[in-house]
């Protein structure tokens, strides 16, 4: 299941999670999220990005 979390800390600054999204749409998921609220200080991307990510290209070379 998609889903968007947002979680602000007492500093005020903002952490987004994306479980369930893979890759580039994660990030298109979350471009409004980033446009709205403004400059992005870091992004990190988790395991689950990268391990879609590859077993997606893995299918399409076969």
């Amino acid at each position: 299941m998609k889903a968007i979390r947002l979680t602000f800390d007492v500093n005020g600054e903002l952490m987004i999670e994306m479980p369930g999204f893979a890759g580039k749409a994660c990030h298109e998921a979350s471009q409004f999220i980033e446009k709205a609220l403004g400059e992005v200080a870091i992004k990190k991307p988790t395991a689950q990005y990268y391990q879609r990510e590859a077993s997606e290209r893995l299918k399409q070379s076969h």
